[in-house]
């Protein structure tokens, strides 16, 4: 029995050792299968996923391979996660989730896939809006996204657009019926976002959309797209919404439009109708 205990002994300690090893493996998969899963190294998440690293893993900032590989456009991958189970709604940190990054970066194929598995649709347009993805925005929309849906901010995918620059997009949703009075919580609209953000194109474009250029509400005090205007300075819009019928005699915080420069007074005295 004596001459036994140190061969069990060895045993147990092979044993831990074993065990130990594996729980090193499980580990050192987690972390790792995040960054195969973004490069679309697919030979390398198939075989972490037979050693068992769950496909819903959350890496320091709560993202999940699911996340890396919707967001790098790897359908195979993509697939793959699906069909062990990965959680297609599973949110990061931002609160983005894998439909979101492949929205907002622009990957058709794996949007579709994601739509046909489940994936919540909400936001996803305000998401590819960032970066004016048509196509993007054509799936969401035929998949039955929300036009004039409001996200944070109480922003409207139109809002988004208008704010990032993307005519192409904004060209796109007002052709497909997104309302351009919508207000988010400050009380802006479409058109005084982008005259705020110096936008000519797309002013001209909400204009001819018939957005209502005299408009109230911005920060709750009155003001119009013309106030905006006059607050940059930006004469060039300021005569594009002269001549689409803005009134400078509208108050904000109880003041009609102020010019800031000389310029500017001039062009809204041209503006006024001979007495």
């Amino acid at each position: 029995m004596t001459a036994e205990r140190p061969r069990t002994s060895r045993c147990a300690c092979l044993a831990v050792g074993v065990a130990l090893l594996l729980i090193c493996a499980l580990w050192a998969g987690c972390k790792s299968i995040h960054r195969a899963a973004r490069e679309g190294n697919v030979a390398a998440v198939k075989r972490m996923l037979k050693l068992g690293v769950d496909p819903s893993k959350r890496s320091w900032k709560n993202s999940t391979p699911l996340h890396g590989a919707a967001g790098g456009g790897h359908l195979e991958v993509v697939r793959l996660l699906v069909e062990q189970g990965a959680d297609v709604n599973r949110r990061c940190d931002t609160y983005q989730t894998p439909l979101h990054f492949a929205a907002q970066v622009g990957h058709p194929e794996v949007v579709t896939y994601l739509l046909d598995h489940g994936a919540d649709i909400s936001r996803a347009l305000h998401e590819t809006a960032y970066q004016g993805h048509v196509e993007i925005a054509r799936i969401l929309l035929e998949q039955g996204a929300d036009i004039n849906e409001k996200g944070q901010g109480e922003t409207t995918p139109l809002e988004v657009a208008v704010s990032y620059g993307q005519f192409d997009l904004v060209k796109f949703l007002l052709t497909r019926g997104a309302k351009d009075d919508a207000k988010r919580a400050c009380g802006a609209t479409a058109l005084e976002v982008a005259v705020e953000r110096g936008h000519v194109d797309n002013v001209r474009r909400l204009l001819r959309g018939r957005a209502n250029v005299n408009s109230q509400g911005i920060d709750g005090n009155g003001a119009t797209a013309l106030h905006v205007a006059a607050s940059r300075d930006d004469v060039a819009i300021g005569r594009i919404l002269l001549e689409h019928g803005a009134d400078p005699a509208l108050k904000c915080d109880g003041w009609p439009v102020r010019p800031r420069s000389e310029e500017f007074r001039k062009l809204l005295e041209q503006s006024r109708p001979v007495p």
